[in-house]
């Protein structure tokens, strides 16, 4: 997008939400086997030592392991609720909450790993025009929702589109890798297809 590099007309971003465990231990080594970049999107709670960890998440060790091997690690929010919901809250309350989920996620990630932290992945790909304004002013160059289209270069980077991939549900698999579903004009701003993604 920013004219830096070339890509082939068809490509794809790999990326793995939340920070199971599974990212690391399971999904990585298959990954680094062939030699495919991807893009870790964690909330921070749940690294492991967090409040939800519980034991299945990965740890700041094993992050920055991924960190010195190349692996892009990017900003979830603090603790993976849905930006949406106001639940009661004043503007005034909302903005903050908001602030403190976007902006306190970037900044411990950077804080702990040492790392530029540059896009976004909303909880459930739901959003709406003041949560993608406050990852804007937080400095995200980019923000993914789980809205299956494929990315052009004129996309919205507030609202950049992914495909959702469950054991589940191949046919989203099937459209992803054939670059099929949505136009990246189709909007799905105030929420599209969100779903609650834990691993098999």
């Amino acid at each position: 997008r920013r004219g830096e590099k070339g890509i082939p007309e068809k490509a794809a971003i790999i990326s793995i939400d939340d920070g199971y465990l599974s990212g690391y231990n399971a999904a990585w080594p298959i990954l680094k086997k062939f030699g495919y970049p991807f893009t870790m999107f964690l909330y921070t709670d749940y690294i492991k030592g967090g409040p939800k960890s519980g034991g299945q998440s990965i740890s700041w060790d094993q992050l920055a392991e991924m960190r010195d091997a190349g692996v892009d690690i990017e900003g979830h929010t603090v603790s993976h609720s849905s930006l949406n919901a106001r639940k009661g809250k004043t503007d005034e309350q909302y903005l903050a909450w908001l602030k403190s989920e976007i902006v306190g996620s970037k900044e411990l990630l950077e804080k702990n790993l040492g790392i530029q932290v540059k896009a976004f992945a909303y909880p459930y790909g739901l959003h709406n025009k003041t949560v993608r304004d406050v990852v804007k002013q937080a400095g995200y160059e980019a923000a993914f929702t789980v809205w299956g289209r494929r990315i052009a270069r004129g996309a919205d980077p507030m609202m950049m589109g992914r495909y959702a991939i469950e054991s589940t549900k191949p046919k989203v698999f099937e459209e992803a890798v054939n670059f099929k579903g949505a136009d990246e004009g189709d909007d799905a701003s105030d929420g599209g297809h969100g779903h609650d993604l834990c691993p098999e």
